[in-house]
C-alpha cells in the first residue's frame, strides 16, 4: 500500500467528523421558541374570543316580518319578542322566539333566523280557518283548535262544528269529507253535530237536517246522492233526511208554502 493510499479518509469518517462539528442546540433557546409559539397562539384565540364577543353583544336594529300578518299587530309582535334579542345578534335565543311566535293565536307556523349584520327575520304562516269550533274557537285544516277574538262577518259565516272534547279532528275529517260529497249537489254544510254516542248531523243551506249515525259515512252519502239528484233536487222543501237505514233513507217533507198559506187563512 502506498502511502497516499494510507493518508486518504475514509467517507465514512468524512461525515462522523461534519457532524460532529454541528452547533448544539442550545436549552434556552427551544424554550424561546416553545415560548413564542404558545404566545402566538393565546393572541390568536384572544382576538377570537375579542371578535367573538363584540359580535355576541353587537344589538339587533331591525327585525323584519314576512308572511300572512293579517290578523297579526307587527308593532306587538315586535314587543313580543323584543327581550329575546337582549343578548345581542349572536346571543338572540331564535328557539324561544319562534316558541313565542307559535303561542299566538293566527300563527300556524314560524321561522326565524339572522341576517347578517343586524337584523333577524321572521316569516309567518298564518292560520287557515276552515270551521267555527263550539263559541269563540276555529279549527284549521287539520282539525286543530286556536282562539281569537277576531269575528269579522267572513269569520262569522263560516260552518259551525260541535262535539265533545277532543273530537275535533275526527269532526273535521268528517265535515271534509261531507262538503266534497255535498258540493257536486249543490250543497253546503251549515252546521255539523256530533253527540256524546258519535253520532253525526248536519245542516245544510237548503235549511234541511241530515241524519247521518255513526260510522259508513261514505256509503251512505253515496245513497244520498242518488236519491237527491232523481227525486229530491226540484221536489217539495224538505225538513229531514236519515240516512241510517241500511238500503235506503227516511224523507220528512216541510210543509209547502202553499198548505202554509192556506192553514193561516182557515184560522
Amino acid at each position: 500500500m502506498s502511502a497516499a493510499e494510507k493518508k486518504r479518509p475514509s467517507r465514512g469518517a468524512t461525515r462522523r467528523k461534519q457532524r460532529a462539528k454541528a452547533r448544539p442546540v442550545v436549552a434556552w433557546e427551544l424554550w424561546f421558541n416553545r415560548g413564542v409559539i404558545v404566545l402566538a397562539v393565546c393572541a390568536v384565540l384572544g382576538a377570537a374570543h375579542w371578535g367573538y364577543s363584540a359580535l355576541r353583544e353587537m344589538p339587533v336594529r331591525n327585525i323584519l316580518i314576512s308572511g300572512d300578518v293579517r290578523h297579526l299587530d307587527a308593532e306587538q309582535v315586535k314587543a313580543l319578542i323584543q327581550p329575546e334579542l337582549e343578548g345581542g345578534f349572536l346571543g338572540a335565543d331564535l328557539v324561544a322566539i319562534r316558541k313565542q311566535l307559535l303561542g299566538l293565536p293566527w300563527v300556524y307556523e314560524a321561522s326565524v333566523r339572522r341576517q347578517w349584520p343586524d337584523v333577524v327575520l321572521v316569516a309567518i304562516t298564518g292560520q287557515t280557518p276552515i270551521a267555527r269550533w263550539g263559541s269563540g274557537a276555529y279549527l284549521n285544516h287539520q282539525g286543530d283548535v286556536f282562539l281569537s277574538d277576531d269575528h269579522d262577518e267572513a269569520l262569522n259565516r263560516l260552518p259551525l262544528l260541535h262535539g265533545p272534547v277532543g273530537m275535533q279532528q275526527v269532526m273535521m275529517a268528517d265535515y271534509l269529507r261531507l262538503q266534497d260529497a255535498l258540493a257536486a249537489l249543490d250543497l253546503h254544510v251549515n252546521e255539523l253535530v256530533m253527540d256524546e254516542r258519535g253520532e253525526l248531523r248536519a245542516h245544510v243551506d237548503k235549511g234541511f237536517w241530515m241524519v247521518l249515525g255513526r260510522g259508513l259515512l261514505r256509503a251512505r252519502l253515496k245513497r244520498f246522492a242518488r236519491v237527491y239528484r232523481t227525486h229530491l233536487a226540484l221536489g217539495e222543501p224538505i225538513k229531514q233526511i236519515d240516512l241510517r237505514y241500511n238500503n235506503g233513507l227516511a224523507v220528512a217533507f216541510a210543509k209547502p208554502p202553499s198548505a202554509a198559506s192556506e192553514a193561516d187563512s182557515e184560522s
